[in-house]
Parts: C-alpha cells; sequence; structure tokens
C-alpha cells in the first residue's frame, strides 16, 4: 500500500474538519488518481494542477462535509485484501467503500459490477 494514498486521505479529513475549502499539496502522480476518483464520485469539488502543486476545492454539503465520517480500513503495516466472493457478501450500505483494484479504484458496486476483488482502502 502506497502510504502517499493514506497521507491524502488524512489530510482531507482534517481540513474538512477544520472546514476549510481548499487544500495544497506537491503534486504526486498518487494523488492524481485518487483525486479523479473522488472528484467523479462528487466527494470534492475541483482540483486543478499550476506550479507542481494540486489545488483541491473541498465540497460541503449543507454544510456537512463528506470526510466527517471516513474511516481507514487498510493501514501502512497491514492491508486487507478482499477477494471478489467476500465481496459478494457485502451489503452496500449507505456509504461509500473503495477499494485499491488492478483497474484502478473502484467503490463496492463497481467491483460487483466488473468481478474484481482488492485491498479495501476506506469507507465514508
Amino acid at each position: 500500500m502506497n502510504s502517499k494514498i493514506l497521507t491524502l486521505l488524512v489530510l482531507l479529513k482534517s481540513t474538512s474538519v477544520l472546514k476549510r475549502e481548499k487544500l495544497i499539496l506537491s503534486y504526486n502522480i498518487c494523488y492524481m488518481a485518487l483525486l479523479k476518483f473522488l472528484y467523479k464520485k462528487g466527494f470534492i469539488q475541483s482540483f486543478f494542477v499550476k506550479n507542481k502543486k494540486i489545488y483541491i476545492l473541498l465540497r460541503y454539503f449543507f454544510g456537512n462535509n463528506p470526510f466527517k465520517n471516513l474511516k481507514l480500513i487498510s493501514k501502512r503495516s497491514y492491508n486487507h485484501s478482499v477477494s471478489y466472493k467476500k465481496l459478494c457478501i457485502l451489503n452496500p450500505q449507505k456509504n461509500l467503500m473503495v477499494f485499491i483494484t488492478n483497474a484502478g479504484f473502484m467503490d463496492l458496486f463497481d467491483c460487483k459490477k466488473f468481478k474484481k476483488g482488492g485491498i479495501a482502502l476506506f469507507f465514508c
């Protein structure tokens, strides 16, 4: 597991708890893959790259931050890998559960749709 991904998630959660609207990070290719996924799912308002910096604008739904209930499943020392058979047992709830697969970042619904297992990253 790349520790950069976990660092980005922790930074997003702490920034949203402090009710800040933007976050500025140094450019990293690992950040870009996760930010594209979060933007597609509607968790961040936008992001752009300028002068080797990534500017992230967070989204708030009626004053509630989407990263408030973010729980990391995999840690730096332990990756929680889940096979497709175990994914079929999981019940999709209102929460978004994110996995790292060989096809990139996917939520629980997409993993079941494409029959992929992976490393459970977090849920919100």
